[in-house]
């Protein structure tokens, strides 16, 4: 697991409960993601939105 990855889901989830969805556009969240794959991407989703 990256070790920003906890703080990413802080900040997503944080967003998320202020507004309905949260587009990632920074380079350091987008480099975070990248490096993990597709399915650990869908589940950390699902995860970070509640679901």
């Amino acid at each position: 697991m990256h070790e920003h990855l906890p703080a990413l889901a802080v900040k997503i989830a944080k967003m998320l409960s202020i507004q309905p969805e949260y587009v990632v556009t920074q380079p350091a969240e987008l480099r975070i993601l990248g490096e993990m794959s597709k399915a650990d991407v869908r589940e950390f989703a699902k995860v970070t939105a509640g679901v």
